[in-house]
């Protein structure tokens, strides 16, 4: 691998005829570009270096290979670490065979990075000192402010007489592509940009909200930054490619997935593949061998159908596109839940919406539930701004010696002799958060809580102080079950739950100039009937198979199909509900 980083663009450049155009992609994004796969997992044909592919690549920013190109394979690791692949790859094995030639590829990238500056990811690769005001790591942001107060990522600077680490993959990003540019430019070719590949997401999931925004301003930047190095205009509408995070994916987050197709719809050079079925690895984060070939193929084939390059499509790597022309605005929120601990005398409790239930857990007879404690702490706020007054606490009991976590669920496999166990299962994805403290917390004897998903630890506090009240919390891209662990006595203010539904759970319908429509319910969510719509099953009789009965209901199951009558060319809502409603059948 070292001897085949020496060589050099010029070097590579005799490969090609002087003064030709040569084609130049651009390619960025976080671990999955990066690449998480081991080099002996990937395909028959990936097997030798690509020599048509010469590949200048940065993770992110190594100035002595700036405007160095070597023939693309698995970039290698850290030292004693095998060699990596990424969808890419797939991808740049089929443009080669498609364009015929040699052709250039400018790609940086690095893992658990975000475009908003204010979401903490701490790679281990460098030293923790950052700019005061942004969040730890690296970050692709193009806000201007951001910018301006930062260096190139993996470099440093100074500041009031203070080296600050630079945290900006935007500009490590921008100088490799320059230097690509120059070192074409330098061999007597002229550079041709045909396309941008990205791929990110995950580390933006805390900052979903601002995706779209922060999204489209790094493309903008990318786009001028481009017209500006090389004059051309045309750079201000290159084409853009981005696959979407994998359903399955515990970074998924239906906000992002929405600002990726948002942005499609709004700017016509903005290209989505959608990877909502791609494999994973036992992490459940990174692609397997079969999920990264199937992104490569899926992208290729797009930027056949975008005429980004002549080729012949691939076949076997299709799949269903979601219509996401009908869903409305906004993604779904469903009613916040949020619990005080005015009363509270059962083991038990059950929540209809959107709780499924919340367990209190314990071996020991005299701690088998929390006590009500005559703690007054006013008010708490919440992550969401929400403002929660507190007369009341939960607090472990006196003498409890030891609580055992339950079998909840089948997949559960937490440790067990906890402390504390609080239990609470959740119906759909969703933040789970409880403002707590530790009252026996001490500098020199903290308390460690911990707040556990399905088995895994998400979210932890190790507690100094006793007066401190801090929140522990969670995003949690599908249902499951939490857990509280903590070290030592705790008590507990508050716990708030807010569930998230993606815009697939609603829909919209128009009744006929008579007031009927005809409705089956694709979406994976059971909906509601607004006020003045009634919906209707119909099924055979008991005792003529000619004949049907209809019977009314009290909503549409997700997989139902109904008619439905209301008002006369009138369009109505199906709101998302929480439980099944058609069950309950109101007869006429």
């Amino acid at each position: 691998m070292k001897k085949l980083l020496i060589l050099t663009a010029l070097i590579v450049a005799a490969a090609t005829a002087q003064g030709a155009e040569v084609s130049l992609f651009i390619t960025g994004g976080q671990s999955n570009t990066d690449g998480r796969l081991n080099a002996d997992t990937r395909p028959a044909y990936l097997l030798t270096a690509n020599t048509r592919c010469m590949a200048s690549c940065h993770q992110p920013y190594t100035e002595s290979r700036l405007g160095q190109f070597t023939a693309y394979q698995p970039a290698s690791g850290a030292a004693g670490q095998p060699a990596r692949w990424a969808y890419d790859a797939v991808t740049y094995y089929y443009l080669a065979e498609a364009l015929g030639q040699t052709f250039y590829v400018a790609k940086t990238s690095y893992g658990g990075t975000s475009i908003d500056p204010s979401v903490n990811n701490s790679p281990s690769s460098h030293p923790n000192q950052w700019l005061s005001g942004y969040g730890s790591g690296y970050h692709w942001s193009a806000d201007p402010t951001f910018l301006a107060a930062t260096a190139i990522a993996e470099t440093t600077f100074q500041k009031e007489g203070t080296t600050y680490d630079g945290q900006s993959l935007l500009k490590a990003w921008t100088a490799n592509i320059d230097a690509a540019i120059d070192a074409i430019t330098a061999a007597g070719n002229t550079p041709s940009v045909k396309a941008v590949i990205w791929h990110q997401g995950e580390s933006d999931r805390n900052a979903a909200a601002a995706y779209h925004d922060n999204l489209r301003q790094m493309v903008a930047h990318l786009r001028s930054h481009l017209v500006a190095k090389t004059g051309n205009a045309a750079y201000a509408t290159l084409p853009f490619f981005c696959g979407t995070v994998p359903q399955k994916s515990a970074q998924y987050n239906a906000t992002v997935e929405k600002a990726l197709y948002q942005i499609e719809d709004e700017d016509a050079d903005f290209h989505v593949v959608d990877l909502r079925d791609l494999t994973l690895q036992s992490d459940n984060l990174h692609f397997d061998a079969a999920g990264a070939e199937l992104f490569g193929k899926r992208l290729y084939n797009r930027m056949v159908d975008e005429h980004v390059v002549s080729g012949t499509r691939l076949d076997d790597v299709e799949y269903a596109r979601v219509d996401h022309s009908d869903f409305g605005g906004d993604e779904y929120v469903g009613a916040a839940r949020t619990w005080t601990f005015e009363s509270f005398t059962s083991d038990l409790v059950t929540e209809v919406t959107p709780f499924e239930s919340l367990y209190l857990h314990s071996n020991n007879m005299n701690g088998r539930r929390f006590l009500s404690a005559a703690t007054t702490a006013g008010s708490v706020t919440f992550a969401d701004g929400t403002v929660q007054n507190v007369t009341r606490t939960l607090t472990t009991a006196t003498g409890a010696n030891g609580w055992t976590a339950g079998s909840i669920t089948d997949s559960y496999n937490a440790s067990q002799h906890f402390q504390v166990a609080v239990a609470a299962n959740t119906l759909y994805a969703g933040r789970y958060s409880m403002m707590v403290s530790a009252p026996n917390a001490k500098a020199d004897s903290p308390t460690t809580m911990q707040l556990i998903f399905n088995g895994k630890v998400v979210a932890e506090k190790a507690f100094t102080a006793s007066s401190e009240i801090y929140e522990l919390k969670y995003d949690a891209a599908q249902a499951g079950t939490f857990f509280m662990h903590t070290t030592d006595r705790c008590m507990m203010y508050a716990v708030r739950y807010v569930p998230t539904v993606d815009r697939t759970g609603q829909r919209t319908v128009t009744t006929d100039a008579d007031g009927y429509a005809t409705f089956g319910n694709l979406a994976d969510a059971n909906l509601a009937l607004p006020a003045g719509l009634t919906a209707w099953a119909v099924t055979p009789s008991d005792g003529n198979a000619g004949q049907v009965v209809l019977t009314a209901l009290s909503g549409v199951d997700k997989g139902a199909a109904v008619l439905l009558k209301g008002a006369a060319a009138t369009q109505y809502e199906l709101p998302f509900a929480w439980t099944p409603t058609a069950m309950t059948a109101r007869m006429p």
